[in-house]
């Protein structure tokens, strides 16, 4: 049910309701919920923990400045098309792939 959520399948998409069902199945045992949990929650770009996307900005801009390339590349992909609370900055994001180059 979270994936039907999550994906839209057959359903509105509700990526927050999602977030719940992954959430409880995972609390509850589930394995696939929890391998499932773990990759959205790295990758977020759909927006289930949306009130961490600002102090996930903040800690990849950090360590970008710092010279981390797995961070600018990060910080790349999610300016590329932006997030909940941040806009898409396509220009700052061609800038930090120019910097991995």
């Amino acid at each position: 049910l979270g994936l039907m959520y999550f994906r839209g399948s057959g359903i509105p998409a509700d990526i927050e309701e999602a977030g719940k069902l992954f959430k409880a199945a995972a609390k509850s045992g589930c394995v696939a919920a929890q391998k499932t949990l773990r990759k959205i929650e790295k990758d977020d770009s759909k927006g289930i923990n949306k009130g961490r996307e600002e102090e996930r900005i903040q800690i990849l801009t950090k360590k970008a400045n710092a010279g981390d390339k797995e961070a600018m590349f990060e910080l790349a992909k999610f300016y590329e098309v932006g997030g909940i609370r941040i806009r898409a900055n396509p220009e700052l994001s061609k800038e930090l792939l120019q910097k991995l180059v």
